[in-house]
Formats: structure tokens, sequence, C-alpha cells
């Protein structure tokens, strides 16, 4: 059941959110077991270059001025030819779990997304440590797993 949070925004992050931002991502990481460099130059590469581009995105969930969740996305033509998207990162934090702070976040990703012409988005659990937690989780907007990937097929 999920509870709504007071005053809970979401919205594009900007170079103003860096700084708390990376404190989530590096919770995140923690938590998740992802082991691939989270380190704070290699971050804000990855943030400023969304910043700068229309097919990358960090979204945030801020509830009573505190960050309370991010997903970072983004859209690119791979091996199909097409725009094809990709939800890298995707954290809220425990106590805002059962609220709509999750919810809300992905959704954004997916809405964002596919009025960017994506039809196919993947998010990769490889690397979590929750994994069912997330697979369950996605499972609830349609994502349909392969292996260590789920994959959402289809207009949205």
């Amino acid at each position: 059941m999920k509870t709504n949070i007071k005053n809970l925004e979401i919205r594009k992050a900007t170079l103003k959110d860096f700084k708390a931002l990376y404190g989530l991502i590096k919770t995140y990481a923690e938590e998740s077991g992802h082991i691939n460099d989270l380190s704070e130059d290699n971050i804000f590469g990855i943030f400023a270059a969304a910043q700068t581009t229309q097919n990358a995105h960090v979204f945030i969930a801020i509830s009573d001025y505190n960050l309370v969740g991010f997903v970072y996305f983004y859209s690119a033509e791979w091996i199909f030819k097409k725009p094809v998207g990709r939800i890298e990162f995707f954290y809220v934090l425990p106590e805002y779990r059962k609220s709509t702070a999750a919810h809300e976040l992905i959704s954004m990703a997916i809405s964002v997304l596919g009025a960017n012409d994506v039809k196919m988005i993947f998010a990769d659990t490889f690397f979590k440590k929750k994994a069912n937690t997330y697979k369950n989780f996605l499972g609830k907007f349609g994502f349909a797993e392969s292996g260590s990937l789920l994959i959402l097929d289809g207009d949205y």
C-alpha cells in the first residue's frame, strides 16, 4: 500500500542538487552493492552530461526540502537502430519506499522516454542485492524479466 507524502515534488535535477544527490548515490551504492565507479568525479561527469543532452535525465524526489530519491535514465540507438531507454540508477530512501515517491520517479522516467519515441526500456538487476524486490516493483509497470534484465516493450 502506497502512502502519500506531504509536499512531494518530482523534478529534473539541477547542478545545485549535485551535492545532496551525490550523498544519496553513495547510500544507494552501499545498499545495492553497485560496484561500478561511483567516484564523485565520475558521477559528476554523468550528471553534467545529463544537464547538456536531451537523451539523459536525472529526476529527483523531494519531500519537505529533503532529497528522498532519484532516477537516472537515458535513451540511445543501440543495436536495434531505434531509440531504446535504460534506467541506469534508481533509488529511494528506505523510509520513503512505501510512499508514492518510487512510483512517481519510475512513472516520470517511462513518460519522458516514451515522449522521445522510445519503445523499449531496459533496467538491469545484475548488481543489486535486492534484485527480487526491484524486479517485483518494476513488474508493476509491465517490465518482464529476461536474465538479469528487465524489459518494458511497447507504447507507454
